[in-house]
């Protein structure tokens, strides 16, 4: 028997969760652009600005995610979309190793 999906906190919980991915990006973003105008190095500008957009994506996803989750949720479908997810893993992990090469360089 299946239950039927809780519609509580989740959804706002996900929501905050994107937000505070976004910001994670964004931060790290101004950290190497930062970074690499102090060092007048346009590749790390360039990781800076990439970074940057990026954040902005996953802003942009995180807004309307949570409205995909709830009417999911309501509907009585899985909320879960796995391309959004791997995406959003893929594209974070990048973000990070783009950073830690900024910052060893």
């Amino acid at each position: 028997m299946n239950a039927p999906l809780d519609p509580g906190l989740q959804v706002e919980r996900t929501g905050l969760a994107w937000v505070r991915t976004a910001l994670g990006l964004a931060a790290n973003a101004f950290l190497v652009l930062r970074s690499g105008i102090g060092a007048r190095d346009g590749t790390t500008i360039g990781a800076g600005i990439a970074l940057l957009a990026l954040g902005a994506i996953v802003a942009m996803v995180g807004w309307r995610r949570p409205l995909q989750l709830d009417v999911a949720v309501r509907s009585g479908r899985t909320p879960v979309n796995v391309r959004v997810i791997r995406a959003t893993a893929v594209a974070v992990g990048l973000a990070a190793v783009a950073a830690l090469l900024a910052v060893l360089r």
